[in-house]
């Protein structure tokens, strides 16, 4: 490998660098673009997770100072770097659970170190695990939405002219939202096979990125709670026929309009120990 000021070769090292010199972007497939275009949100500013430069520490703490040690003899860290993340993932296989870490450490322009840690924990492989009642949970919602679908398609076949009501295309916005989920939990399930499989037959030092699944996680759970929030609403449509909610609905923007200004209050007191909500 050539640099501005000096030929250096990676033949008489034993541990791997992933091109310390140049940018991660070309390093990373569409798939990870896709997942991985994104900014982290830091003390000073947010850092994009596409940007900077990469390379892989070894496994034991002897050989990871020597990467460390080279790197900064060769001018890889200096007083100019701005922050420095580090990705690993545990996995307690007893407990089914993936721990996500990531650590920054950022260099403010007066020389001071500032840390943080981002750790997300999650059953990033739940369903091949799932027992004999949550597989009969599992097969009686795909029996429920099968249904609504049915349901949904024979209103709008027989009689198109409901698409133009408000709650038929709330019906559809639910099916979409189902369909999206199941598809957001099966690439994860594959994703997480694929990665568990190579765990096992990995005879050589390879970083396995684990944070692919995770951010499919994120959004499942992002998916879920607009799912629970539009089903709530539906059901609320149903129950109106009853007299009694149909009193209630009289007084629902009343308590719709208190829970919004506590909601904003909670969050405007609390919110300032948030890192990105200062930021």
């Amino acid at each position: 490998m050539e640099v501005p000021y000096e030929r250096i070769s990676y033949t008489d090292k034993y541990w791997r660098i992933y091109e310390p010199w140049l940018p991660i972007s070309p390093t990373y497939s569409r798939t990870d673009k896709f997942f991985f275009n994104y900014n982290y949100p830091g003390y000073l500013q947010s850092y994009p997770e596409m940007e900077g430069y990469v390379t892989l520490l070894s496994n034991s703490y002897d050989n990871s100072m020597s990467v460390i040690e080279y790197l900064q003899e060769k001018h890889w860290l200096t007083w100019k770097t701005t922050a420095v993340f580090m990705d690993f993932t545990h996995f307690n296989a007893d407990a089914n659970i993936f721990t996500i870490c990531t650590l920054l450490v950022e260099q403010t322009p007066f020389g001071t170190i500032l840390s943080n840690a981002r750790i997300i924990s999650a059953k990033l492989h739940f369903v091949a695990q799932l027992g004999k009642g949550g597989l009969i949970v599992l097969i009686i919602y795909i029996i429920v939405v099968i249904q609504f679908f049915k349901a949904l398609v024979m209103v709008v076949w027989y009689e198109p002219i409901k698409l133009r009501s408000m709650w038929t295309k709330l019906d559809l916005i639910i099916f979409v939202l189902n369909i999206t989920v199941i598809i957001l939990v099966s690439v994860q399930e594959f994703m997480v096979s694929q990665l568990l499989a190579k765990v096992e037959s990995s005879s050589k030092l390879e970083f396995l990125d684990f944070r692919m699944p995770t951010r499919l996680n994120e959004w499942t759970r992002n998916m879920l709670g607009f799912l629970v929030c539009l089903t709530t609403m539906r059901l609320w449509r149903v129950l109106q026929f009853a007299s009694v909610f149909q009193l209630f609905a009289s007084t629902a923007m009343i308590i719709l309009t208190f829970l919004m200004g506590f909601g904003i209050a909670a969050v405007t007191i609390n919110g300032n120990i948030a890192d990105s909500f200062r930021a």
